[in-house]
């Protein structure tokens, strides 16, 4: 089915791409050092502005307990602007916010995952055990003054019903407060696992309904890399992008099909 290539008032929170690998435990700062260097050098050109985030200071070999990855440094498109890529111990991202388009996305994502490989020191493998492609989107929303259920139903395809008499009974009223539902899904192309999560939550200051796709592949199932990368971009995006569409059939996707 062919989607709407842009969407004039979409919904983007945010478009995230994740690369995490293994961290060696030997030679793990001299190795993380080297290959931070090289890499900045690569994506200088394209992500001028260096932004040091606060863990920036932690070494590789320091992370705290059960923290396998940590974002360390921000490259920006411009000054305080977007996208940006990003990188630390174990773990690389590409972010995008409203100005996202899926082609430049693509592009820069092939750009970054070329950039790593090629930054990465010596002949090793990169050691690659997760590959994430997460959108985020939402729509103002008040539960306090709207109603959840129905808004879910005639907005979004999704429905949820608990017996009325229990409600009554616990709380003597059907309208829900908030939200937090995740559903994880088992998909074959790409490998991996679909999950979706909708929860009621803050953006910008401002009550939202706030939908989070994304599409994992990990260990195992990963792709050869980074010649397969390409066809497991196309596929995450394609299952990310019909279950978007999916969802906003109808109202909403009228809404955000013209400008403001």
């Amino acid at each position: 089915m062919r989607y709407p290539d842009v969407l004039p008032n979409k919904p983007l929170i945010e478009a995230v791409l994740e690369l995490g690998w293994q961290q060696g435990a030997e030679n793990a700062d001299h190795s993380y050092a080297v290959l931070l260097g090289k890499f900045a050098e690569r994506v200088r050109r394209g992500y001028p502005y260096l932004e040091p985030l606060p863990g920036a200071m932690i070494p590789a070999s320091a992370l705290p307990p059960g923290v396998v990855s940590l974002v360390q440094h921000r490259f920006r498109k411009s000054q305080d602007g977007w996208p940006v890529v990003q990188i630390g111990p174990g773990i690389a991202t590409l972010n995008d916010t409203t100005a996202y388009v899926w082609s430049d996305f693509r592009k820069r994502a092939l750009g970054l995952v070329r950039d790593l490989y090629a930054a990465n020191p010596g002949n090793d493998p990169l050691g690659l055990r997760a590959l994430t492609l997460r959108y985020f989107n939402g729509v103002p929303f008040d539960p306090e003054s709207e109603d959840l259920v129905k808004f879910l139903a005639q907005y979004l395809q999704t429905e949820i019903r608990l017996p009325k008499a229990l409600l009554d009974q616990a709380v003597g009223h059907q309208r829900p407060d908030g939200l937090n539902l995740q559903l994880g899904f088992g998909i074959q192309k790409p490998h991996g696992v679909l999950s979706f999560r909708i929860a009621t939550g803050m953006h910008n200051g401002v009550k939202h309904l706030i939908w989070e796709t994304s599409v994992s592949t990990q260990q195992q199932m990963l792709p050869t890399m980074p010649a397969r990368f390409p066809q497991w971009l196309s596929a995450a995006h394609a299952v990310s992008e019909a279950v978007f569409f999916g969802l906003v059939e109808g109202e909403l996707l009228e809404r955000f099909s013209h400008a403001n």
